[in-house]
């Protein structure tokens, strides 16, 4: 019977070491998921990062980029984009369609963080609205910071920015921001939206406008002087639903 008892507890032991193994396992793999998701989400933050000497090769004794020698890296590299006192300082693609750069660099490279990109129906600039799309990152990276225009004061502090092409550097002024539903929005509709319809693109922000600038109301936004302005639209993912679009509109103004 001792017997029979002794061989219960071995076989016990035994078992009890197996599971004390499996659970060890399980906890090194856990563990070993969290840190190469933490290490891999720095790496991709790490990629939204534009190094200081790209911008400086193009700057010289300029006061802002020079877009030619940037397309020397990079011939569909079209403009920089500036929000004063933001993250939001990068340079700016297009090509024939909008899913190259979801996941392509400054330089051509792969990269999750993608670069921000100009609308492929837009002649850039030339039309009077223009959509821009980046992804919304953690740290305010690319267009992530395009959320804190939620908040009112955000935005009155900032409401300016630049945006330089070959043609030179004209001035931003931010409009208003909003959440756009993608099943109901007219914003994306640039075959109908565009040159000479700006209207219609202020008639439907102001009414979907979670924050608009001081300097104007939501009739001002849908008056006759306010519809011969020339748009940009930053466009980048909401957090909570692929149905969503979280938008920033500016207005372009004068060459500096």
């Amino acid at each position: 019977m001792r017997r029979r008892e002794r061989l219960v507890v071995i076989i016990q032991k035994i078992v009890e070491k197996f599971f004390d193994t499996i659970l060890l396992f399980v906890s090194i793999l856990f563990l070993s998921v969290g840190i190469y998701a933490i290490v891999d989400n720095r790496i991709i933050i790490n990629e939204a990062d534009i190094p200081e000497d790209f911008k400086q090769s193009a700057m010289a004794d300029r006061e802002y980029p020079d877009i030619r020698e940037l397309q020397k890296t990079n011939r569909d590299l079209v403009a920089w984009l500036t929000l004063d006192d933001t993250k939001v300082d990068y340079p700016i693609a297009q090509t024939k369609d909008n899913s190259k750069y979801l996941t392509i660099d400054y330089a051509g490279n792969h990269s999750i963080s993608g670069t921000p990109f100009v609308d492929y129906r837009n002649t850039f600039l030339n039309d009077d609205y223009t959509i821009i799309y980046g992804h919304r990152m953690n740290q305010q990276k690319m267009f992530g910071s395009i959320v804190e225009y939620v908040d009112a004061s955000y935005m009155q502090k900032h409401l300016r920015g630049t945006i330089t092409t070959t043609e030179g550097t004209m001035e931003l002024e931010v409009i208003a921001y909003s959440v756009e539903d993608l099943s109901k929005t007219i914003l994306y509709d640039l075959s109908s939206n565009k040159n000479n319809h700006n209207s219609s693109i202020l008639e439907s922000i102001s009414k979907t406008a979670l924050t608009i600038n001081g300097k104007y109301s939501r009739d001002y936004l849908r008056s006759e002087k306010a519809g011969k302005w020339k748009l940009l639209l930053l466009s980048t993912c909401d957090k909570d639903s692929r149905h969503y679009r979280d938008v920033l509109l500016l207005r372009i103004g004068e060459e500096l």
